[in-house]
């Protein structure tokens, strides 16, 4: 069985919007896949992260910034705060 492929027409979401896609960030997306450990990857995670700690304006070597929603935010927060040695209660 053939599939027809999959070619939208440029949109703008609506979500919590108006958002446009850069047409950059669309390249990116359709490029190949690199593995974790793919020596190109890391190439590009230790860019990244100098672009970050620039932004941040930090010396941390191992700045990156996770996508998440504010309750995940929360939890890295108190998780990178209070570290393994600490006992906390935590209500959602």
């Amino acid at each position: 069985m053939k599939f027809k492929e999959i070619n939208p027409s440029p949109r703008t979401l609506m979500t919590p919007g108006p958002v446009e896609a850069d047409p950059r960030v669309l390249r990116a997306m359709s490029a190949h896949i690199l593995g974790q450990f793919d020596p190109e990857f890391t190439a590009l995670m230790n860019e990244t992260m100098e672009m970050e700690r620039y932004l941040f304006q930090t010396k941390n070597k191992q700045t990156y910034v996770v996508d998440t929603t504010s309750r995940g935010g929360y939890r890295i927060l108190w998780t990178n705060f209070c570290g393994i040695n600490y006992r906390l209660f935590h209500f959602t």
